[in-house]
């Protein structure tokens, strides 16, 4: 477990599944997470990576493999590498004032890509500043991101030429 603390919050954060477990206010004593009944639902704040919802029926295909993927995606059931002081100085931005931080990354393995057949490095960073706690996910992710639904919009283009174009353009 991490902690981040100062003098108005204390915050902590799981390893596994780089979930935050607890956002604690120290001056007024309450605590803003769900405090993860098991006979509820023993969650907190999960990270959905690398689907929010579900694939159909479970399963989704791609180049002719099918990949079993479960609601949500599996980042959150995976244990997260923890960042070093270092590591996490080479990706945060400049933060101005007093920052408390930590950080995680999970890259894709054999396990993962039994059921996410893509490799990527997610990275989750958590910082205090003051009262408020931010989550950031690097930028070259985002890209990353756009690059695989820009690769998708590009497949749908192509199918749609190769299914509805020579129907319409009679040359």
């Amino acid at each position: 477990m991490s902690f981040l603390e100062n003098d108005r919050l204390k915050v902590e954060v799981s390893a596994f599944g780089a979930e935050l477990h607890s956002i604690y206010n120290k001056s007024t004593g309450f605590e803003y997470l769900w405090h993860g009944d098991k006979s509820y639902w023993a969650r907190r704040s999960p990270v959905l990576f690398p689907i929010v919802g579900k694939v159909w029926n479970g399963r989704m295909k791609y180049c002719g493999a099918e990949y079993a993927l479960s609601q949500h995606g599996f980042a959150r059931d995976c244990e997260f590498t923890k960042l070093d002081e270092s590591q996490l100085s080479r990706l945060l931005l400049k933060k101005d004032g007093d920052v408390q931080k930590c950080g995680f990354v999970l890259c894709s393995n054999e396990e993962t890509k039994k059921l996410y057949p893509f490799d990527f490095a997610l990275y989750i960073i958590y910082c205090l500043i003051d009262n408020c706690l931010e989550k950031e996910n690097q930028n070259w992710l985002k890209l990353i991101f756009l690059f695989l639904f820009l690769f998708s919009i590009f497949h749908v283009l192509l199918i749609f030429q190769k299914l509805f174009l020579p129907f319409v353009w009679h040359v």
